[in-house]
């Protein structure tokens, strides 16, 4: 089972400085450079648009070239290029991912998606025909080139399975994993965190729309049933809340669709996933707020188990 990593480029504090932009994009090219000494399998970068603090991964093809020019070994993904032709056409598609692939000497990987919400209005598409232009772009683009092409599943295919759930008899996938870094006492790292869905609309279909804490709220509200622990100090976080990390370890660790915990219970909960035949784990680490010293260091923790999954 190969670990990848998730990025998103999360602002989630765009009024505390004039430097909230510059610095999570410059960091993320830096969180790249262990990710590729350490092994991981690929970095997967995602595309949105006026995403505010949710996202500022708006050229994500810009990011994965500086990366490669960085890197050496980890691939680099596009999770996943927005496929109507009015967010990206077809030609554009395979061009630019040719020219990663030859920036990178043959590490890019490609998925394509359909847009949520904001997406179809940002760029005008026709929310009628959205479905159909994305199934254009899967069928035009490999014509394009000659070899294999990799396909998301949509982003966060399986954002909240539990083990006990895939053996149940959900189709094995992609799974989003992630990794917050905090303490969760004296010399016990905790190193890992939650998925998410990627989807995220306001009252106003904006991405925004109030804050990731509005958004994950509403989300969890909209859902039909009762908040878990986890989602409720998740929100609590998102509300910029300071919440003792024992309270935080203890929420997150109940949900086993959660990858949370010192690194042999995150060993234990791996092993789960990778007994069932999962292959590729997306690790989600650069997570709201949390500060870049903390990413880098649960980079480092989730890194030192790979030669365990990966052989």
């Amino acid at each position: 089972m190969k670990l990848d990593i998730l990025s998103e480029i999360q602002d989630s504090s765009p009024w505390h400085d004039e430097d909230h932009e510059h610095r999570p994009i410059t960091q993320a090219t830096e969180q790249g450079v262990p990710a590729d000494e350490l092994g991981y399998g690929c970095w997967r970068q995602v595309e949105h648009h006026g995403a505010e603090e949710f996202s500022l991964s708006s050229a994500p093809e810009l990011l994965l070239a500086a990366l490669s020019q960085r890197t050496s070994r980890i691939r680099l993904g596009r999770a996943a290029v927005l496929a109507p032709r009015e967010s990206n056409h077809p030609i554009r598609i395979a061009e630019r991912a040719a020219m990663l692939d030859q920036l990178s000497a043959g590490r890019a990987e490609l998925g394509l998606a359909r847009p949520v919400r904001p997406d179809w209005r940002l760029f005008g598409a026709d929310p009628e025909t959205v479905r159909e232009r994305t199934g254009d772009a899967f069928e035009a683009v490999p014509k394009m080139w000659t070899g294999d092409m990799w396909c998301t599943a949509g982003a966060g295919a399986l954002p909240s399975a539990a083990p006990s759930a895939l053996a149940g008899g959900v189709q094995p996938g992609v799974l989003r994993g992630g990794g917050l870094g905090r303490s969760r006492g004296a010399g016990d790292d905790v190193v890992g965190a939650a998925g998410d869905d990627g989807a995220r609309t306001g009252p106003d279909d904006r991405p925004s729309g109030g804050g990731l804490a509005g958004d994950f709220l509403r989300a969890e509200a909209a859902s039909g049933s009762a908040p878990s622990p986890a989602a409720l100090v998740i929100g609590r976080i998102l509300q910029g809340e300071t919440v003792p990390d024992d309270e935080v370890y203890q929420a997150l660790s109940e949900q086993n669709s959660l990858i949370v915990g010192s690194p042999d219970t995150c060993r234990k909960n791996l092993r789960a996933f990778a007994d069932l035949g999962i292959d590729r784990l997306m690790c989600f680490q650069q997570v709201g707020a949390l500060p870049h010293e903390s990413v880098l260091r649960s980079i480092r923790l989730v890194g030192e188990l790979i030669p365990e999954f990966d052989g």
